[in-house]
């Protein structure tokens, strides 16, 4: 039997002795294809992904959109989904593209524009729906971003229901997909987490849980960047698991949420040599971002305008680079344990002095067990051209 089949069974305990066993809602794979990330196209399989979420078109303050790489084809990478099975989507917003979100589903006008603009752009692409990724209506996500925290929350609602009655009126009622990417915890209202997310599960189809970047290179201490679970007073207290408690408990069905799961991680500079304590991957760190990978360009902060780097390191370039020469085994010379508290892989490299924490197929599979057990829809993969060899989506299959 399938994993998520088996476990959303053994979980609502329809297994019954002595009687055939139901058969499990099945489960999806959402995977998030960067269209301004390397040309991957030509050399990856999309069937084992039943959701293609096309990464990102980025809404302008007018309600306009503007892609990330203009001469992306989304038309062909549509047909290529669908070749395989899967559906196409086009993900709207991104951490870079939330900047006018606020300002835009305040004002009818401006929100009317957008609607448009997303249904023009899935009729133009023939795709199956659209993924709003607002990263945290309420809250500032970078001080130059607009945002009311009274209102973004109720706002993004209404936008939501004149999205789904655009799409409707369109495509015809429910034909087409909203999806939501979505913060560790429910939208904020008054600077505190919504009670209730109900009314945006009745309008969006599925949400997909960021659980990942949780600590990175810019905080105070090296730590897990995708906890499974977090460990008591250490480092930041958030995880997927508190993630999917958090969402149900305001409301929004476990059957319509997926865990995120990032394939890869990041790379920060700890303050002092990190084998001196072991099996402590909780220790003082720069606040310099170094480089990650050979993929990690310098960006421009869309507020200071300064170029910065990320520190991230995709799964391929783990892999292709020596860090790790097969999956789940490190190189030699380098300090690596698996945290069981966190269920997390790390690194700390003596010779570069660098922490590294990443998913690999152990924790991958972590995860997805653990989202099979809690009734989730299926997971979700940041980003696909991440991955190795499909080693990573593997895991989320694996038996």
């Amino acid at each position: 039997m399938h994993l998520w089949s088996a476990a959303v069974a053994a979980a609502a305990g329809l297994l019954v002795l002595g009687a055939a066993a139901q058969t499990a809602r099945p489960h999806i794979v959402v995977g998030y294809y960067d269209m301004d990330g390397p040309d991957v196209s030509g050399n990856i399989s999309l069937a084992k992904y039943t959701h293609v979420n096309i990464a990102f078109a980025m809404p302008d303050l007018d309600g306009s959109l503007k892609m990330t790489n203009a001469g992306f084809d989304i038309s062909q990478l549509a047909s290529k989904a669908h070749a395989g099975g899967a559906k196409a989507l086009l993900s709207v917003g991104g951490h870079a593209g939330s900047m006018w979100f606020s300002r835009i589903v305040r004002d009818k006008g401006r929100s009317a524009a957008l609607v448009s603009s997303i249904v023009s752009a899935v009729r133009a692409h023939s795709l199956d729906g659209v993924d709003i990724v607002w990263t945290d209506p309420g809250r500032s996500a970078l001080p130059c971003y607009s945002s009311d925290k009274a209102n973004d929350t109720p706002n993004f609602l209404g936008f939501l229901k004149g999205l789904r009655a655009g799409l409707g009126s369109e495509f015809g009622a429910r034909s087409k997909l909203i999806t939501l990417g979505v913060p560790t915890e429910p939208f904020s209202v008054d600077g505190a987490p919504s009670a209730d997310v109900s009314a945006f599960s009745d309008v969006a189809d599925y949400a997909h849980i960021m659980a990942f970047g949780i600590n990175g290179p810019r905080q105070d201490t090296t730590g897990p960047d995708a906890p499974l679970q977090y460990e008591a007073g250490k480092g930041e207290q958030r995880s997927l698991a508190g993630a999917i408690s958090a969402w149900t408990r305001a409301g929004w069905p476990a059957g319509k949420l997926t865990a995120g799961i990032i394939f890869g991680g990041h790379s920060s500079i700890p303050a002092a040599d990190m084998s001196l304590d072991p099996n402590n991957q909780y220790q003082k760190q720069s606040h310099v971002v170094p480089q990650g990978d050979v993929d990690d360009r310098p960006f421009l902060d869309p507020c200071s305008f300064a170029p910065s780097y990320a520190g991230l390191w995709q799964y391929r370039n783990l892999r292709g680079s020596g860090l790790l020469p097969a999956a789940n085994e490190t190189a030699q010379g380098l300090h690596a344990r698996r945290d069981a508290a966190t269920e997390t892989p790390w690194i700390y490299s003596p010779a570069a002095g660098r922490f590294y924490s990443y998913e690999d197929a152990t924790s991958v599979g972590a995860k997805a067990r653990y989202a099979a057990s809690r009734g989730l829809a299926g997971a979700m993969a940041w980003m696909i051209h991440m991955d190795h060899n499909n080693e990573l989506v593997g895991a989320i299959h694996t038996p």
